[in-house]
């Protein structure tokens, strides 16, 4: 009896955990879920010349509501089962656009809302980004001007500097993207910028030379809109400066890029396809592709993105002869890669890696003002060399090249007796011809200043 009783106890015993469990897991699964709320981790805000933007790290994708409204003019932004997981007190607001952040009440029963209380009307652009390096999920919302007032067109750096070389400089990433991380977690951007700043300061110093950033401060730049930017300004050369990283922190050394032949190629679709009335053949064409016969029109863009590839080998040769003095070089000649940032037609265009950030040494050299300046310096002088040697037409540089003499030299002559016949320094042939010493071999052709 006694058996049996427990046997009969024991079978309802089994029964019933079975049911608790059995509830306990299908609680788990339908109550709320408070702890995988996506939590806002920071709110950032970066000021271009053109834009707003702001940027919320996020610790999960979150799909945000954003929209405007007016009386006042204000941005708000509802984030669904998100929570704070930030002061909104205690962000900065670095912008034009917007006065003030706040949070407000939800119409969502889990989720928050955002406020940006704005200075005047404005036009949202918003878009994700998935986690990338030490960037987790985060929402862009671009904020851009939406006045009436029309602006009227500047002139262009060309216009105002008519016989002038113009220059683009451009310091890559910037804002939101911060580039490669260094041995030390420096960050791309900031030594790409303290680089274009002085490399622009020491072209500025030359006569005849017109030099801008495409970027002065600590804001993204589009791809396209950095050769968009050097198009309106009528550049004749545009150089781009970037830090490089790899994961062996052995590897060390600046390289010099152009555009490969096979995005070149490419390239010619994407021009025909874009604006006509764009100038898209660089500072002395002013054409409208529409008025050509299709064939002829993908003749004038192939010709004119086969001249930019060519000249900017050019360019990156001279470049790097300068810099094998001031910098260990990763490659000793010209590399060639499909770089967005290198595609813009009738411009000759190099990519400059000043360096590997993720190689301690590099990382050091690259911080310090010293190096920075001897790296500007060579820089400057590779330039210079090219466009003594390869003036665009109806610029200074042109002017002088078209007085200059060449000089064959013969067995048995002297840069002093080179000088001497022709009534001019040694310094001056040295200068015209980039010549560290007073050495001369036969055959050399010298230009001669006049």
């Amino acid at each position: 009896m006694i058996h049996k009783s427990n046997q009969q106890y024991d079978r309802p015993s089994r029964a019933n955990i079975f049911r608790h469990m059995l509830l306990l897991f299908v609680l788990l699964f339908t109550l709320p879920a408070f702890s995988s709320d996506a939590k806002v981790k920071g709110m950032r805000f970066w000021q271009s010349p053109d834009r707003t933007r702001v940027v919320l790290d996020l610790s999960d994708a979150v799909n945000a509501n954003v929209f405007s409204l007016q009386s006042p003019e204000r941005i708000v932004i509802d984030l669904p089962n998100t929570e704070f997981g930030l002061d909104l007190d205690a962000v900065t607001v670095t912008s034009d656009l917007v006065d003030k952040v706040r949070q407000s009440a939800t119409t969502e029963n889990q989720g928050i809302r955002i406020v940006l209380d704005l200075k005047s009307p404005a036009i949202v652009k918003t878009f994700n980004l998935k986690p990338y390096l030490e960037y987790g999920h985060r929402l862009v919302i671009d904020l851009t001007n939406n006045t009436n007032q029309k602006i009227p067109p500047k002139k262009s750096l060309a216009q105002l500097h008519v016989d002038n070389v113009i220059i683009a400089v451009d310091a890559g990433h910037g804002g939101e993207d911060p580039g490669a991380s260094g041995y030390t977690k420096k960050q791309e951007k900031y030594i790409t910028l303290a680089l274009a700043k002085k490399l622009v300061t020491r072209l500025n110093k030359i006569d005849g030379i017109t030099a801008f950033l495409t970027r002065d401060g600590d804001y993204y730049v589009g791809l396209h809109k950095r050769t968009f930017i050097a198009r309106q300004q009528r550049a004749h050369i545009f150089v781009s400066i970037h830090a490089d990283a790899f994961p062996n922190k052995k590897v060390k050394g600046a390289s010099i890029w152009t555009l490969s032949n096979k995005r070149s190629n490419s390239e010619v679709g994407r021009w025909l396809a874009s604006k006509a009335n764009e100038d898209l053949l660089g500072v002395d064409d002013d054409l409208d592709l529409k008025q050509f016969d299709p064939q002829v029109a993908q003749t004038l863009v192939s010709l004119s993105l086969e001249y930019a590839v060519g000249s900017s080998i050019d360019i990156a040769k001279d470049v790097l002869s300068n810099l094998k003095s001031v910098s260990v070089l990763h490659s000793p000649h010209p590399r060639q890669e499909s770089f967005a940032v290198l595609t813009s037609p009738g411009i000759p265009s190099i990519l400059v890696e000043s360096g590997f950030i993720s190689n301690p040494n590099d990382e050091k050299n690259l911080s310090s003002i010293n190096y920075q300046n001897k790296f500007t310096q060579a820089l400057t002088s590779g330039l210079l060399h090219y466009i003594k040697n390869h003036p665009p037409e109806g610029t200074k540089f042109a002017s002088l090249n078209s007085q200059k003499i060449n000089h064959l030299v013969k067995s048995g002559e002297t840069l002093s007796a080179i000088a001497l016949s022709y009534g001019v320094t040694v310094n001056d042939i040295k200068s015209s011809n980039q010549l560290s010493g007073n050495l001369v071999k036969i055959g050399q052709v010298l230009q001669i200043p006049q």
